[in-house]
């Protein structure tokens, strides 16, 4: 093995390991993830998305908007259940929420707001048990 690959190697090791971590399937097996505000669940077979997220809202200031039924600042952690069928999302800002969403279907089934002094759910967890979320902020 040369000087190069051998220098490579880790990384590219380390790049699958990544890989492997972050991705998220619904029982369905189709990938489930973030961008900005909204939860994506994308089917490949007939290329199209399902979104969570993304309604019509006031123009009024973020910390001042209803984010009962969505997010409305960027989502900074996601995962998905142990049975693949439900997602939770954390988002940034000053009055960060969390979100439980379906994951074949992206309606809303419950959200909350962190305590007054949080600026984001940096990582995210649902229970295996799927009674509880755990949230850092």
């Amino acid at each position: 093995m040369c000087m190069d690959t051998a220098l490579l190697m880790p990384v590219r090791i380390c790049k699958v390991v990544l890989i492997l971590i972050f991705r998220r399937y619904n029982s369905k097996g189709q990938p489930v993830f973030m961008t900005a505000a909204l939860g994506i669940i994308l089917d490949q077979e007939t290329n199209t998305m399902k979104v969570f997220g993304g309604s019509e809202t006031k123009m009024v200031a973020k910390n001042e908007a209803d984010d009962s039924k969505c997010h409305m600042d960027d989502i900074l952690s996601l995962d998905i259940s142990s049975d693949r069928k439900t997602v939770v999302t954390g988002q940034v800002g000053k009055a960060p929420s969390v979100h439980v969403w379906d994951a074949e279907t992206g309606e809303s089934k419950v959200s909350f707001k962190l305590k007054e002094g949080s600026r984001g759910v940096a990582a995210i967890s649902i229970s295996p048990c799927q009674r509880y979320v755990a949230c850092v902020d």
